[in-house]
C-alpha cells in the first residue's frame, strides 16, 4: 500500500515538475523555484516506494508487484490529466491517506 501511493506521489511530482502540467497541477502554487526541485523529489520517492516494497520477506514477489505498480501508478496519473487534471489533485490526497494507512497497519 506505502509503494503504491510513494510511487503515484513520484509520477505526481514528477509531472508538477514540467512545464507542461506544472501549471495544471499547482496552479498558484506553481513556482520556477519549486519547478527545479520537483524532478530531484520525484527520484527520492520512486527510490523509497522500492524500498519499502523490497523490505519485507518475499522480496523477488515484491519487486514484480511494483513493477507492476509502475504502468498502473503513471496510467491512471496520465488519464487523470488527460481528461480531468482536478482528479490528479484528488488522487495526490487519496495517495497520501493511503500511506497514512499503510503506516497504520
Amino acid at each position: 500500500m506505502i509503494a503504491a501511493g510513494l510511487l503515484y506521489l513520484a509520477f505526481f511530482t514528477c509531472a508538477a515538475g514540467m512545464r507542461r502540467h506544472g501549471p495544471t497541477l499547482l496552479a498558484r502554487w506553481n513556482r520556477p523555484l519549486f519547478a527545479m526541485h520537483f524532478r530531484m523529489i520525484a527520484a527520492v520517492l520512486l527510490f523509497a516506494s522500492l524500498l519499502t516494497a523490497l523490505s519485507g520477506r518475499d522480496w523477488p514477489r515484491a519487486f514484480i508487484t511494483w513493477a507492476g505498480l509502475l504502468p498502473l501508478m503513471a496510467g491512471s496519473l496520465l488519464l487523470c490529466l488527460s481528461y480531468r487534471p482536478a482528479c490528479a489533485r484528488i488522487g495526490f490526497v487519496l495517495a497520501c491517506a493511503v500511506i497514512v494507512a499503510g503506516c497504520l497497519r
